[in-house]
């Protein structure tokens, strides 16, 4: 039989499309890389990063500012929201978040835009002043703070001064 494509209630799932929320991320994500490269103000935009869902369309997402970790409850916008499910936004997911000035007082920040993975290598490489902790493989471990001098921060583990063997259990004498 061929192809549907009179009309009918079936012949529209055979179509490749497009959505228009895929299209507003693209055009999000490539104004903001439009704005890094020419040295336009990105205030009130930031990168971040999804710890876990809320509920009812929130999200705690977590981004760096001012080489401070920062953690907001985001409201996804009610464009992204439906029964589409065009963008998924799962822990771990990067995220554009439009940031107010009023956030002291109680006012959430609203994710804009959902970053796929590819799209966030090509900002971690447009943009050298990213802090390079967003980008961690887990986004529960990105809580370290960079050390001074450039070094990078990690775990340090002293040795022990005990060096004594005789606390030590035989276990084949048990």
């Amino acid at each position: 039989m061929p192809k549907n494509t009179q009309g009918g209630n079936k012949h529209k799932k055979y179509s490749n499309k497009i959505s228009g929320t895929t299209k507003k991320n693209k055009q999000a994500f490539d104004n903001l890389l439009s704005d890094l490269r020419t040295g336009e103000s990105t205030a009130g935009v930031e990168v971040g990063r999804v710890m876990k869902p809320v509920g009812s369309g929130n999200f705690e997402v977590f981004y760096y500012s001012e080489n401070r970790k920062h953690t907001v409850t985001a409201r996804l916008r009610g464009t992204m929201k439906g029964k589409k499910h065009d963008v998924f936004v799962g822990p771990g997911a990067y995220v554009l978040l439009g940031i107010s000035d009023e956030l002291d007082t109680g006012a959430t920040a609203h994710i804009t835009a959902v970053i796929t993975l590819k799209q966030a290598q090509q900002l971690r490489d447009e943009d050298p002043d990213m802090d390079p902790r967003l980008f961690d493989a887990d986004p529960s471990i990105a809580t370290t703070t960079p050390a001074a001098g450039g070094v990078e921060a990690g775990v340090i583990f002293e040795e022990s001064s005990d060096s004594d063997d005789s606390d030590e259990i035989d276990v084949d004498n048990v």
